[in-house]
């Protein structure tokens, strides 16, 4: 690319790159996991205060329910007894009516004594006959009372009641109101219990949260904030009165609280009961825990943000600093600054840069008496290449001396000389004609082998000695291999594998074929190895050190093996002490076109 073109491509500034990786890498991670924990920490304390104003709301309504089954089910003695029906529908003139009469007035004295959830119990009836007492009372047949405009035509009824203390100040009680079932037609009479708020706020305000409890969606007759008695409790827009269930917002008293509504029938009556209890505090903590992670996210991204804009910004101009000392250097200007903050990369990098002018500055200095010179060295040059030329030996030439020697030894009448010479020559001949070529026929190379081991005969005489036997059928002629393989491993068997051995050594090599591939193995009845030195022989030969001059002739056959035939060809050797060596050469049947 030509330097024009590379400088109008404009790679990002570092300070761009380590902001956006700090963003991609850091900022949003944090801000998916803040965001994540903001809302799995909402979720569980909505669902925390969720749980116990519910819990509260199930064990109020527990409570209320036990004790308006309680009262109902004690005022069973009174409104229940066949005796006290039949006092108030008589005419009052039996000395038995006025025994009943002293008896009733025992029992609702008893009665009102040993109940401690009863403030006061009344009887009204419209028989004048009866006598009046604290307990007893007549009225006529429409009268005026409150409690007698909230029961109507039921039977029983529960309802909030005004009532006026003994200090003449006036407040609300849960009330039951019974009709009395006398046998008569002219008379009526009815059973007016109140519960003492005392006893309700006792039993109920041990809850943990403020509670609001109405009957028939009327004026609330119990609240733990006494300014909410005798409102009406705040129910969701979508109350449409029975039995009902609510958990969630509603605005009581002017606050936004976390409330829970329950409702229960209760005991033998046709009314319903509402329960409310709210957590005024609920949301406000929800939300300052919010606020608080938030705070922290906050701080979690600020804090490293800031750091890391301060750190790219300063990376940043150093890094310009550099660019600047290195585009001045390129332009040929080599007054360059003298100094470069930090002690880094770049700072090391700024340090070899300096050197780096320093040293052009030296060499522009030599620069012309290199010009001097250089012709002169060229001259030099090329009178030493000529003489190497001069001195080189052509391969052929020494080829054909030889075959002139052996002439010569033969006309002398020395054959012994001149067949020495003729196997020399007949190996150097093989050799020159395959360097540099890629295939020969396996025929070729196994007639080389017996040309290299005849010349090795001749050296040692019976200490080597060889056979070589080829599987029947094998067409030799024909099938290709590289040139050359063999006689690396032959020489590595005479060389190692024989030389301790003084007479009668012996190699034995092996032609034949497995499936497809063709096995050759050279096999000596040599010292062999123990298990050490073959495996450290194999790490030679599978990984070898340029600098380790040992096995390179294997390491040099399994390496062409395995580029041209691939990884599954190639060396295998074995060899125990005392049993000789074994190589194995594995490579692919290939045959030459015919």
């Amino acid at each position: 690319m030509k330097q024009g073109s590379h400088r109008g491509i404009k790679a990002p500034k570092v300070k761009l790159q380590i902001l956006r990786i700090f963003f991609l890498a850091i900022l949003i991670p944090i801000l998916v996991l803040g965001i994540f924990s903001i809302l799995h920490v909402r979720n569980q304390m909505a669902e925390h205060y969720d749980s116990q104003v519910k819990a509260d709301g199930l064990r109020v309504n527990s409570i209320l329910f036990d004790i308006t089954t309680s009262i109902y089910t004690s005022s069973e003695s009174i409104a229940g007894n066949k005796r006290n029906l039949a006092l108030f529908g008589s005419e009052y003139t039996d000395v038995s009516d006025k025994q009943d009469y002293l008896e009733l007035c025992e029992e609702l004295s008893s009665f009102t004594k040993s109940t401690a959830s009863i403030s006061s119990l009344h009887i009204y009836t419209t028989n004048p006959n009866i006598p009046v007492n604290s307990f007893i009372s007549t009225i006529s047949d429409n009268p005026d009372e409150e409690w007698y405009q909230k029961i109507g035509t039921h039977w029983a009824t529960w309802t909030t009641l005004s009532k006026t203390d003994s200090l003449g100040k006036e407040h609300y009680e849960l009330a039951l109101i019974r009709r009395l079932g006398i046998v008569s037609k002219d008379y009526r009479a009815y059973l007016v219990i109140n519960l003492d708020n005392n006893y309700l706020k006792n039993r109920i305000e041990q809850n943990r949260y403020p509670v609001i409890a109405c009957v028939d969606n009327g004026p609330a007759f119990y609240a733990s904030n006494t300014s909410l008695l005798q409102k009406k409790m705040p129910f969701p827009d979508d109350f449409e009165g029975s039995f009902y269930k609510y958990t969630g917002s509603l605005s009581v008293d002017g606050k936004e609280s976390l409330s829970n509504i329950i409702s229960f029938r209760p005991y033998k009556t046709d009314n319903m009961f509402y329960i409310c209890v709210h957590d005024s505090s609920a949301y406000a903590s929800i939300n300052r825990m919010t606020g608080l992670y938030l705070f922290i996210i906050l701080i979690a991204t600020l804090v490293p943000s800031c750091i890391i804009f301060v750190f790219s910004s300063y990376f940043s101009n150093r890094i310009t600093t550099l660019k600047t000392a290195m585009h001045q250097a390129r332009m040929g200007d080599y007054n360059i600054i003298d100094h470069f903050k930090g002690d880094d990369e770049l700072s090391e990098t700024f340090t070899d840069l300096k050197a780096t002018v320093e040293k052009i500055h030296e060499k522009e200095a030599r620069y012309y008496e290199a010009q001097l010179t250089e012709q002169q060295l060229i001259n030099r040059q090329q009178q030493m290449e000529f003489e190497m030329l001069a001195s080189q030996i052509n391969p052929h030439f020494l080829y054909n001396t030889l075959e002139t020697i052996r002439m010569q030894a033969l006309a002398n009448g020395n054959r012994d000389v001149a067949t020495s010479i003729k196997l020399l020559g007949k190996s150097m001949h093989y050799v020159l004609e395959n360097t540099g070529t890629s295939s020969t026929t396996l025929a070729k190379e196994l007639d080389y082998i017996k040309t290299y081991l005849a010349i090795q005969n001749l050296r040692f005489g019976d200490r080597v000695n060889a056979t070589l036997t080829v599987q029947e059928g094998l067409d030799t002629d024909n099938l290709k291999m590289l040139p050359l393989l063999l006689q690396p491993i032959v020489e590595n068997a005479i060389v190692h594998g024989l030389e301790s051995v003084e007479q009668n050594g012996h190699i034995l090599i092996d032609v034949s074929t497995s499936g497809s591939d063709l096995v050759i193995t050279i096999k000596d009845n040599g010292p062999g190895m123990d298990e050490t030195t073959l495996e450290n022989l194999k790490q030679h030969i599978a990984n070898h050190d340029p600098h380790d001059t040992r096995s390179i002739g294997l390491y040099n056959i399994n390496q062409r093996i395995h580029l041209l035939y691939g990884e599954n060809y190639g060396l295998d050797i074995t060899s125990s002490p005392g049993l000789g060596t074994t190589v194995t050469l594995c490579i692919p049947q290939t045959y030459q076109q015919i």
